[in-house]
């Protein structure tokens, strides 16, 4: 009962992470074809990359706390 329970919370808190990874890394790979094409310049492609980063670090923080 209670080792299910841990195992439940880990199983969530871990895919909540893997989504929030893959999203990140479509995320700054669209913008980088956006860039690279042409389409974006590199303020925006970079002002995105932190405003990610600076996403993943705040949901670590509070999945991992």
């Amino acid at each position: 009962p209670a080792s299910k329970q841990r195992r439940g919370a880990s199983m969530w808190r871990s895919s909540v992470l893997v989504l929030a990874l893959l999203w990140c890394t479509w995320a700054l790979w669209t913008g980088y074809r956006g860039w690279a094409a042409g389409n974006l310049n590199f303020g925006a492609l970079g002002g995105s990359t932190l405003r990610l980063a600076l996403a993943l670090i705040v949901l670590m923080f509070f999945m991992l706390s």
